[in-house]
Formats: structure tokens, C-alpha cells, sequence
């Protein structure tokens, strides 16, 4: 499938552990791997919520990501070698996608802060 066919955007609400969280934020990670069990797509924004899991909390920063590029696992049927079955046998539904910040100030992505903390 064409990366450029899908023309339907989705908004996903992602929780994001503070120093993954930091890293995107700040350019050095330009991109999100997750289970691909949203069906993620090219052009959807993902939604990344800072989240604290000892806490199990929200930690009230959040930021806008646009997806730019799909790469499924499952996608790569035919990949010879133990490490490409392995994967595959552990986590057939892995997805990693390339991202960048909608708005941009600073440098880095503008991140936007609510209230506080956010019981889950």
C-alpha cells in the first residue's frame, strides 16, 4: 500500500514516559514505536501526554506530532535471519513511525502544559 493513499487523519492520545517524552520534544528522537493496535497512519497526528507510570499519572505536558512515515514489521515478510523471526514471533504488530512537532518554538517542539496532575 502507498504511503500517500490515506487521506482520513486520526488523532491519537499517547501516553509518553517523561524522558521519552523529553527526548522527542527536544529533536532527538524523530520517531514513536508502539503497537500498531490504532491502525496508525501517514499524516495522523499523534498526541504524546507526559506520563508518569510509577504514579500512574498524567503529568499535565502534552505535544502535537504529525506522522511522516510508517514501517510495520509485519510488513517485511520475507526477511531472512534469527533476528527478523524473533521479532516478528514477539511482536508481530510493531510499528515505527518517523514524526515531527506541528509547531516548533524554541528549537524544539512547543510543548503545551494543563494543571497540575491527572490521576489515571
Amino acid at each position: 500500500m502507498n504511503q500517500s493513499e490515506h487521506k482520513t487523519v486520526t488523532v491519537h492520545r499517547l501516553k509518553t514516559w517523561t524522558g521519552f517524552f523529553d527526548s522527542v520534544v527536544q529533536g532527538f528522537k524523530p520517531f514513536e514505536i508502539r503497537l500498531d493496535d490504532r491502525g496508525f497512519k501517514l499524516n495522523d497526528i499523534l498526541l504524546l501526554m507526559e506520563y508518569h507510570p510509577v504514579r500512574k499519572r498524567l503529568l499535565g505536558r502534552s505535544c502535537a506530532f504529525r506522522v511522516s512515515y510508517v514501517l510495520r514489521l509485519k510488513d517485511f515478510p520475507d526477511a531472512k535471519g534469527w533476528r527478523w523471526k524473533l521479532a516478528r514471533a514477539i511482536m508481530p504488530n510493531l510499528v515505527v513511525m518517523g514524526i515531527y512537532p506541528l509547531e516548533v518554538a524554541d528549537g524544539q517542539a512547543k510543548v503545551n502544559q494543563t494543571e497540575g496532575e491527572k490521576w489515571l
